[in-house]
């Protein structure tokens, strides 16, 4: 309901009922009474009020950092979304203390009043030249969202800064409305949304917020299913596929993943563009395909967009029809953009490189065709 409304309602209805006493003082019948609180709003009015206040209070805050960031990079995010007890912490720590090159700034949040997650991402962070940030009351959700802003613009505004920022949402946050927050800051490219869901509860609870995360999500992880049956976590990744139709959906045990299936690594071979994207995990194969002529933009957003959800990631310098410079495709899922290759990126021109499940190959059968349609 918009706030608007909501408050001209409740006003109207407060004048309302006081011009209906009578000189004497007295009140109407009891049924009057009863068919006009019937018409007062609801507790599910003023939770979707106080949603739509806190979405746009974190909305104008951002947007009153826009001319502070401008002139810098853009701030790359990941955002790590879940319930209470998935794995998210666990998946932070993964990244944060993972072999990947990159420097990392984690914004953590709990619940709590010690900061227990911040303490865990720290450690399993040391010696990674990690910059672990807390926010004021430990809950990111849309109240706290005007926190977020403030907190990127303090980091974009380093002196050094970081390759990605990891963002936790705490497990009681709405993911949703976090990303449309973070996404419509200038100046910060929000690049992938994970949302890690306990394979043993899935969204059996149906509460909405799980579901927005999933809806929201460019990589689902359905975590612990050692802990479930194999035809239980098959009717899981069928849900999660329901709920999130354009979202890569793996099955992970500890949140035990690649880090180059959540954020771009560095090339470690600085002339071999899948170097950064080659996985020691079996479960994945790294595929690198060559262009030979310019192909049409739409052409391979569409690869991307009907693509299967065993795709993961995508990367490349293409030369594209009508455009004069190389750009650059990442691709996480069902999200993508380009950015200008840059002249020092010549030798890797004509290359794209994906990362599919093991037994994957007509994925890159596809793509392979159409590049040699060029």
């Amino acid at each position: 309901m918009p706030i608007s409304r909501f408050s001209t309602m409740t006003l109207m209805r407060s004048i309302r009922w006081q011009s209906r006493t009578s000189a004497s003082g007295a009140r109407y019948s009891a049924a009057v009474f009863s068919r006009l609180m019937a018409d007062i709003p609801s507790e599910a009015d003023y939770a979707r009020a106080n949603d739509t206040l806190d979405f746009l209070r974190g909305a104008v805050e951002a947007a009153a950092f826009q001319r502070m960031r401008q002139g810098h990079a853009a701030l790359s995010v990941v955002l790590i979304t879940g319930f209470l007890g998935t794995g998210k912490t666990t998946l932070m720590c993964r990244l944060v203390s993972g072999n990947h090159g990159l420097r990392l700034a984690a914004i953590v949040n709990d619940m709590a009043n010690l900061n227990v997650d911040a303490a865990l991402v720290a450690e399993a962070g040391a010696g990674q030249g990690l910059e672990t940030m807390a926010l004021a009351n430990g809950c990111v959700c849309c109240s706290q969202s005007g926190g977020v802003a403030r907190t990127l613009a303090d980091i974009q505004a380093w002196e050094t800064a970081p390759d990605c920022v990891l963002l936790e949402a705490s497990g009681v946050a709405d993911p949703s409305a976090l990303a449309a927050v973070v996404d419509g800051m200038e100046g910060i490219r929000l690049d992938t949304v994970v949302a890690v869901v306990d394979a043993a509860g899935g969204c059996d609870d149906a509460d909405p917020l799980v579901e927005r995360g999933v809806r929201a999500a460019d990589l689902v992880l359905i975590n612990k299913t050692d802990l479930v049956a194999p035809a239980a976590a098959a009717a899981l990744e069928r849900e999660m596929l329901a709920l999130a139709p354009k979202a890569a959906i793996l099955r992970t045990v500890d949140c035990a993943v690649p880090t180059g299936l959540i954020f771009d690594p560095p090339p470690r071979d600085g002339n071999d563009l899948a170097s950064g994207l080659v996985l020691q995990d079996d479960r994945f194969a790294t595929v690198e395909l060559i262009q030979t002529q310019p192909i049409l933009r739409p052409e391979i957003e569409n690869l991307l967009a009907t693509a299967p959800v065993d795709l993961y990631r995508a990367k490349g310098i293409l030369r594209l029809t009508g455009v004069p410079s190389p750009e650059l495709l990442q691709a996480v899922g069902r999200r993508w953009r380009w950015t200008p290759a840059g002249t020092d990126a010549a030798r890797l021109v004509g290359r794209l490189v994906l990362v599919t499940a093991a037994d994957a190959t007509d994925i890159a059968a596809h793509f392979k065709a159409i590049l040699a349609q060029c």
